[in-house]
C-alpha cells in the first residue's frame, strides 16, 4: 500500500490539465479539482469528497 502510495506522488498532473474532459467526474470534484489544482495523482487522491 506504501508503494503504490508512493507511485501517485510521483505521478503529475500537468498543470493546464482539463478536468471537464473525464467522463466520469462528478460535478463537486470539478469544482475541488479546478479549485485546489492537485500537482500530483497524490494530492488529488487526498482532497475529501473525491
Amino acid at each position: 500500500m506504501v508503494d503504490k502510495m508512493q507511485q501517485l506522488e510521483n505521478l503529475v498532473i500537468p498543470e493546464n490539465f482539463q478536468y471537464e474532459k473525464l467522463a466520469a467526474i462528478s460535478n463537486e470534484a470539478l469544482q475541488k479539482f479546478n479549485k485546489i489544482r492537485p500537482r500530483t495523482l497524490g494530492q488529488a487522491s487526498r482532497i475529501s469528497g473525491v
